[in-house]
């Protein structure tokens, strides 16, 4: 898919807009404070910018330089070109909060990549991480969107674990959407849609009426948590020391 395209589904596409309100109301909920710094790694085209600069001076991280050459970047104070954590060489205990929206997928070695970036974080820091869910859903969309899985709940809050960082707060994301969202992917599975589909901003009142209602539960999970939907959103912190025996 062309960098463009992405850039402008981002912009106006429901998910995104119920993904950006979900992101702020959670990151509320846990207290997150402001004034820090902020990675935003993975950010893509900088439409998370203006949430997360709510909470400090914020450093986008991207490896896809078609989508740097086409994205808005006033709300960062530094654009760094890298695919990993060690090419701009971060020191440890460098940041305040770290968001990986929709990026952990995409990684091959998930538990490495968290445990990255919990080396990063100050002793009060956290990350404020996306991902997709239910494995069974898993179909040539992901593949074309490069994913290598889609997590369970449980899955996920072990790689956290197993990573060195333990969960805060936590949100379903498209949860009243949840069976459509499956009717759809099943289709695709089957051959009876194609998987380009939902990279694509539906006609412009369906995508306004499902934009309130992302928004509407983006408010009220990141306020007050929802069951598991079509995503996770959590925050996560460092686990705390073990105390010896």
């Amino acid at each position: 898919m062309k960098a463009h395209r992405i850039a402008a589904a981002m912009d106006r596409h429901w998910w995104y807009r119920g993904r950006r309100v979900v992101t702020k109301w959670l990151a509320r909920r846990a207290h997150i404070p402001r004034g820090g710094r902020v990675l935003d790694f993975g950010c893509g085209t900088g439409h998370m910018g203006r949430v997360l600069s709510e909470f400090g001076d914020v450093i986008g991280v991207e490896a896809a330089t078609d989508a740097l050459a086409i994205g808005s970047f006033q709300d960062y104070s530094e654009i760094i070109v890298a695919s990993s954590l060690q090419d701009p060489a971060f020191p440890a205990g460098e940041f305040d909060l770290i968001a990986l929206l929709d990026v952990l997928e995409h990684v091959e070695d998930d538990r490495a990549m968290l445990s990255e970036l919990a080396r990063r974080l100050t002793p009060a820091g956290c990350v404020v991480v996306s991902v997709p869910l239910w494995p069974d859903l898993f179909g040539e969309g992901d593949r074309i969107a490069g994913h290598f899985r889609r997590y369970t709940p449980a899955s996920f809050l072990e790689c956290a674990n197993d990573s060195g960082l333990e969960m805060v707060v936590s949100t379903g994301y498209v949860v009243a959407l949840l069976p459509l969202a499956r009717l759809q992917r099943r289709r695709v599975i089957a051959g009876a849609a194609s998987p380009t589909e939902e990279f694509r901003a539906p006609w412009a009142p369906v995508n306004a009426g499902l934009s309130a209602m992302a928004m509407a539960e983006g408010f009220i999970g990141g306020a007050i948590g929802l069951p598991p939907g079509l995503s996770l959103v959590a925050i996560l912190k460092p686990s705390s020391p073990r105390m010896a025996d």
